[in-house]
Protein backbone atom coordinates (compact mmCIF):
# COMPACT_ATOMS: atom_id res chain seq x y z
CA UNK A 1 0.00 0.00 0.00
CA UNK A 2 1.02 3.53 -0.56
CA UNK A 3 1.80 5.77 1.98
CA UNK A 4 1.21 9.52 2.38
CA UNK A 5 1.78 12.37 5.43
CA UNK A 6 -0.51 15.26 5.53
CA UNK A 7 -0.39 17.91 7.31
CA UNK A 8 -1.59 21.20 8.50
CA UNK A 9 -3.09 22.60 11.57
CA UNK A 10 -4.34 25.78 13.70
CA UNK A 11 -7.01 27.04 10.96
CA UNK A 12 -9.25 25.92 8.60
CA UNK A 13 -7.16 27.44 5.79
CA UNK A 14 -4.73 24.79 6.60
CA UNK A 15 -6.57 22.18 7.23
CA UNK A 16 -9.69 22.00 4.69
CA UNK A 17 -7.44 21.30 1.76
CA UNK A 18 -6.61 17.94 3.41
CA UNK A 19 -9.72 17.33 4.08
CA UNK A 20 -10.63 17.67 0.33
CA UNK A 21 -7.95 15.26 -0.63
CA UNK A 22 -8.51 12.77 1.73
CA UNK A 23 -11.06 10.90 0.12
CA UNK A 24 -9.74 10.74 -2.95
CA UNK A 25 -6.47 9.83 -1.42
CA UNK A 26 -8.37 6.79 -0.11
CA UNK A 27 -10.35 6.15 -2.78
CA UNK A 28 -6.52 5.49 -4.68
CA UNK A 29 -5.37 3.21 -1.82
CA UNK A 30 -3.23 5.23 -0.27
CA UNK A 31 -2.60 4.46 3.63
CA UNK A 32 -2.83 8.39 5.15
CA UNK A 33 -1.39 9.62 8.24
CA UNK A 34 -1.81 13.23 9.91
CA UNK A 35 0.53 15.50 11.30
CA UNK A 36 -1.22 18.52 13.21
CA UNK A 37 -0.96 20.57 16.87
CA UNK A 38 -2.72 19.23 19.90
CA UNK A 39 -4.94 21.92 20.60
CA UNK A 40 -5.80 22.94 16.65
CA UNK A 41 -9.42 22.00 14.92
CA UNK A 42 -6.89 18.98 13.49
CA UNK A 43 -7.10 17.45 16.62
CA UNK A 44 -8.16 13.96 16.87
CA UNK A 45 -7.50 13.48 12.46
CA UNK A 46 -5.16 11.14 13.01
CA UNK A 47 -7.17 9.19 15.26
CA UNK A 48 -10.55 9.67 13.10
CA UNK A 49 -9.38 8.57 9.42
CA UNK A 50 -10.05 5.58 10.33
CA UNK A 51 -13.78 6.14 10.84
CA UNK A 52 -14.01 8.96 8.53
CA UNK A 53 -12.51 12.38 7.97
CA UNK A 54 -15.96 14.00 9.88
CA UNK A 55 -15.69 11.89 13.11
CA UNK A 56 -12.00 13.34 13.22
CA UNK A 57 -12.56 16.61 12.73
CA UNK A 58 -15.88 16.89 15.33
CA UNK A 59 -13.81 17.57 18.58
CA UNK A 60 -11.74 20.55 17.01
CA UNK A 61 -14.97 22.14 15.34
CA UNK A 62 -17.07 21.69 18.19
CA UNK A 63 -14.54 23.74 20.58
CA UNK A 64 -14.47 26.66 18.08
CA UNK A 65 -15.78 30.04 18.96
CA UNK A 66 -19.10 31.56 16.68
CA UNK A 67 -16.47 32.73 14.84
CA UNK A 68 -14.13 30.38 14.14
CA UNK A 69 -17.14 27.96 13.36
CA UNK A 70 -18.37 30.97 10.66
CA UNK A 71 -14.44 30.64 9.53
CA UNK A 72 -14.32 27.06 9.14
CA UNK A 73 -18.04 27.02 7.31
CA UNK A 74 -16.66 29.53 4.79
CA UNK A 75 -13.85 27.73 3.88
CA UNK A 76 -15.53 24.23 3.73
CA UNK A 77 -17.57 25.95 1.21
CA UNK A 78 -14.57 27.35 -0.75
CA UNK A 79 -13.13 24.15 -0.60
CA UNK A 80 -15.31 21.45 -1.04
CA UNK A 81 -18.09 23.80 -3.31
CA UNK A 82 -21.05 22.56 -0.86
CA UNK A 83 -23.73 24.77 0.30
CA UNK A 84 -23.61 25.93 3.86
CA UNK A 85 -26.27 23.42 4.71
CA UNK A 86 -24.33 20.38 3.64
CA UNK A 87 -21.24 21.91 5.08
CA UNK A 88 -22.86 22.47 8.70
CA UNK A 89 -24.20 18.88 8.33
CA UNK A 90 -20.71 17.25 7.55
CA UNK A 91 -19.51 19.53 10.71
CA UNK A 92 -22.11 18.28 13.01
CA UNK A 93 -23.32 21.54 13.84
CA UNK A 94 -26.99 21.32 15.29
CA UNK A 95 -30.06 22.29 12.97
CA UNK A 96 -31.14 24.53 16.00
CA UNK A 97 -27.56 26.58 15.55
CA UNK A 98 -27.85 26.50 11.63
CA UNK A 99 -30.22 29.51 11.42
CA UNK A 100 -28.05 31.86 12.97
CA UNK A 101 -24.84 30.59 10.97
CA UNK A 102 -26.91 31.61 7.53
CA UNK A 103 -27.70 34.64 8.92
CA UNK A 104 -24.12 35.40 9.99
CA UNK A 105 -22.85 34.12 6.03
CA UNK A 106 -25.18 36.46 4.56
CA UNK A 107 -24.32 39.57 6.21
CA UNK A 108 -20.47 41.60 4.51
CA UNK A 109 -17.39 40.28 5.96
Amino acid sequence: MKKIVLTGGGTAGHVTPNIALMPELKKRGYDISYIGSYEGMEKGMEKGIAQGIERGMEKGIERGTNRERLQNIRSLMETTGWPAEQVMTAMKIPAADQPKYLKLLSLPQ
